[in-house]
């Protein structure tokens, strides 16, 4: 595909505008015109796409297959597989992903960090951030920082309990925001 056609860029850069946005609405009504479907899968890596679409079977079978899990071949696309199954709040999908030693979650496609892209104020905040915790992919506090910040300022008592309770690898040091916290977020 000749990514030069305007109309196919268009197409292209909704997908990373959808997932900041957190638009599942739009990415499932683009991926439902099979024209444009077939030419998004055409383009973006198939572990990029398996999570876009949440195709749970294609995805464990790629894992298992030995493709390259870590592929990006689009330029300015900067959603790794563990980012786009965070911005979907595919919890089975970011399961698979964190279970899988091949990721890579701290370099390449990932290098903003899926982290950076968790947010505190969706539904299912909290049982990614169990998984997240559970998978001991992410081991210091730094790691989590700006959840720890969100969950203080946007008073997610729950969230902020969690990351209080983890089991790092280094010494908490959250201390420095639970000083300006708010009341609320602190009555536990």
């Amino acid at each position: 595909m000749d990514l030069s056609d305007e109309g196919e860029k268009v197409r292209l850069q909704i997908l990373p505008q959808c997932l900041s946005l957190r638009r599942k609405d739009i990415l499932n009504a683009i991926l439902s015109k099979s024209e444009i479907r077939q030419k998004i899968e055409d383009t973006i890596p198939p572990i990029i796409f398996a999570c876009l679409c949440e195709d749970v079977e294609y995805l464990k079978e790629l894992l298992s297959s030995g493709s390259d899990q870590n592929e990006n071949n689009i330029v300015g696309f900067q959603f790794g597989p563990c980012s786009v199954a965070i911005c979907l709040e595919s919890v089975e999908i970011l399961e698979i992903l964190l279970s899988c030693p091949s990721i890579d979650l701290k370099s390449g496609i990932e290098r903003i960090g899926p982290l950076n892209r968790f947010r505190v104020n969706v539904p299912k905040a909290s049982q990614m951030l169990q998984i997240i915790l559970d998978s001991k992919r992410f081991q210091t506090t730094s790691d989590f920082r700006n959840i720890f910040e969100s969950a203080i300022s946007e008073d997610h008592v729950g969230i902020v309990r969690m990351l209080l309770e983890a089991d790092f690898n280094e010494e908490c040091n959250f201390q420095d925001e639970i000083v300006g916290a708010s009341v609320k977020s602190l009555e536990m």
